[in-house]
């Protein structure tokens, strides 16, 4: 006599193979024009889908840099308290011509 264990093993194998035995063989078939194969296909080929998506974020940050386009300064300062006399040299990129 076979163990329960093996029993419930193969019950449950042969349910799951009925069940997709019956889902692939009782499916109706899919009928398709020419266009809508082809529609289908562009829907969901990856490479397209790629391409489409750093398009749409090319076109977002498009927008950002045309909203960005005003005047923007930065002035950062740092201060510390020093002992030392103030020592200055002139460079090459602060004078201006």
């Amino acid at each position: 006599m076979k163990s329960p264990s093996i029993l419930v093993n193969t019950v449950v194998v042969t349910a799951t193979a009925f069940v997709i035995f019956c889902q692939t063989a009782l499916a109706a078939p899919l009928e398709l024009t020419l266009d809508e194969s082809i529609a289908l296909t562009y829907k969901n080929n990856p490479a397209l889908q790629i391409v489409e998506a750093r398009q749409e974020q090319s076109v977002w940050a498009l927008k950002e840099a045309q909203a960005n386009k005003k005047l923007s300064l930065d002035y950062t300062h740092t201060d510390m308290r020093s002992n030392s006399p103030p020592t200055w040299s002139p460079s090459p990129e602060a004078v201006s011509p």
